[in-house]
């Protein structure tokens, strides 16, 4: 956590734990990131720790060919933000990987869809 304070970068104490949490020293990667550009440390949704940085460092160095890939796999959040939530998060992510990736507006409804949908099936006990 030392680290993270001695970037320079100011954040809420919430997602200074939640990305030294998350990422470890790995952390300092997003921190760059948001040096570079401040709007970067916004959350995704307000009642979440998640941050547009931590979303484009996932695109830019990991393997993340879809969004479900960013929610399930890389950042867990699809555990983390309420399923009444998940179409707002989706559409946030969705136009960070349309912006990064260039998609057309198909291809990110597309993807926005495909993880509403997973979402649904996946708390349809729960609708019930």
């Amino acid at each position: 956590l030392d680290v993270l304070e001695k970037s320079g970068v100011k954040l809420d104490e919430e997602i200074s734990d939640h990305l030294y949490q998350q990422y470890g020293k790995g952390a300092i990667r997003i921190l760059d990131m948001i040096k570079e550009e401040e709007s970067l440390k916004e959350r995704i949704i307000n009642e979440n720790d998640f941050i547009k940085a931590e979303i484009l460092c996932v695109l830019r160095y990991e393997f993340t060919p879809h969004l479900i890939d960013v929610f399930c796999r890389r950042t867990e959040m699809s555990m983390w933000i309420h399923h009444r939530r998940a179409s707002e998060a989706a559409e946030e992510v969705a136009r960070i990987m349309q912006k990064e990736y260039s998609w057309d507006d198909e291809t990110k409804n597309k993807e926005v869809q495909t993880y509403l949908e997973y979402v649904r099936k996946s708390v349809s006990f729960i609708l019930e």
